[in-house]
């Protein structure tokens, strides 16, 4: 399992996004609190969110490719 991005609020810190057998899981750093929550879909938890792909919250942040672009 390898971080692949660590995400934070303007608050504190929040959590890693990691990549595991095909899934993506979002883990909250242990000691975070309410106010570190991503989202109010996600909120703070122990148990990881695990999903086949990128959970939509975070694919609504990626970068576009512009159109012809070849990636």
């Amino acid at each position: 399992m390898t971080a692949v991005l660590q995400l934070a609020t303007p608050e504190v810190e929040s959590g890693s996004i990691l990549r595991s057998a095909g899934d993506y899981l979002f883990r909250y750093h242990e000691e975070a609190k309410a106010q570190a929550a991503i989202s109010v879909l996600i909120p703070v938890r122990l148990d990881e969110y695990r999903h086949r792909e990128l959970h939509p919250i975070f694919q609504m942040n990626l970068p576009r490719c512009p159109a012809g672009a070849g990636l």
